[in-house]
Formats: structure tokens, C-alpha cells, sequence
């Protein structure tokens, strides 16, 4: 099955941020922007998440909101995500 023009494009971003983790040696910040709600943010960083994740790279998930949308509720359960800390206030169990 040949890749799609989308999914080269994820592979080389992929790639490329491999390359760039594996030189520095280093930790590094991607900011996903987007005009509106529902656009796929969330969607494509726990994509290229999952890549980085499949070629070796170490990542941890720390807070993914998931608006109750299927797709990315699955794709969260290819990446190790941080654990949400329970807290409480005013007599209320609260999830950060």
C-alpha cells in the first residue's frame, strides 16, 4: 500500500524532529496552532507523537485534552501519557 501525500508529509516532519532530538540531545518545545476549535491540533501532535514514539524516541504525554472525540481518545492509548494528579478542593476531588 503506497502512503498518502498526508502521511509522507507526517513521516518527514517525523523524521526530521528525530534528527534534530538525536543531535542536540536535548529537549524541545512544538507549539500546534490553529484558527478554531476542532481543527486537529490535538489530532496531529498525538500523531507525530505516535511516530517519534515508533522510531525510539522517548516521549510522555503530560496533559492531552480530549473533548470527548474518539479518535483521539485511541490514539492516546499508543503514547505513555503522565498520569493526571488528584487534588482536592473544597471538599471536592479535582483531576490535574
Amino acid at each position: 500500500m503506497n502512503p498518502t501525500p498526508e502521511q509522507d508529509q507526517r513521516d518527514t516532519s517525523a523524521e526530521r524532529f528525530l534528527r534534530l532530538v538525536q543531535a542536540k540531545r536535548r529537549g524541545t518545545l512544538k507549539v500546534y496552532l490553529g484558527l478554531a476549535a476542532g481543527v486537529g491540533k490535538t489530532y496531529r501532535m498525538l500523531q507525530e507523537a505516535h511516530d517519534l514514539h515508533s522510531h525510539g524516541v522517548d516521549v510522555l504525554l503530560g496533559y492531552v485534552e480530549t473533548h470527548g472525540r474518539a479518535g483521539t481518545v485511541a490514539q492516546l492509548r499508543q503514547v505513555p501519557l503522565l498520569p493526571r494528579k488528584q487534588v482536592f478542593y473544597k471538599g471536592h476531588a479535582v483531576e490535574e
